[in-house]
């Protein structure tokens, strides 16, 4: 299980949301602004092949977004440096590495045309007992300025 922190924290953090609910995130050169949906919360989330097996004592939390990236340029995604999960106690997380059943991940490290929409699955380890809080998307990670906030029931 890993725990992560912010090397620098967002000026502005947008009003939470809901799962299925859509938020506008602007970032420099990005004008219309990002549209960010969480579509799910798969809790707990099974792996897909022999190499997706939680830590003893832990399970995968899957989170499937829908990004729309705004500006007039190809962006590169980069959802895993984006996005954090917070529990109830606090601590935070970063995506792993796990193929997840039924939610396929992001295909990382390309670049997105303006208006694309892209639909992925980001995979969280974390202990069996964790109450899950809130997701929070930052795009541009540790550089971004807008964060967006969902509540997790």
């Amino acid at each position: 299980m890993t725990s992560a922190t912010l090397a620098v924290t967002p000026t502005t953090i947008l009003p939470p949301a809901h799962v299925g609910g859509t938020v506008q995130v602007p970032a420099a050169g990005q004008n219309p602004p990002a549209q960010v949906t969480l579509v799910q919360v798969v809790d707990p989330a099974q792996g897909a092949d022999q190499f997706a097996t939680p830590v003893s004592g832990g399970r995968f939390i899957g989170v499937q977004l829908r990004i729309t990236l705004g500006g007039d340029t190809p962006s590169v995604l980069d959802a895993n440096g984006d996005t954090i999960l917070d529990d109830s106690q606090g601590n935070l997380y970063q995506p792993v590495d796990a193929n997840l059943v039924s939610c396929p991940a992001f295909n990382l490290g390309t670049f997105v045309s303006p208006g694309k929409t892209v639909l992925g699955c980001l995979s969280f380890q974390v202990a069996t007992d964790t109450k899950i809080a809130e997701l929070t998307f930052t795009l541009g990670g540790q550089f971004g300025n807008v964060s967006a906030e969902w509540t997790i029931p």
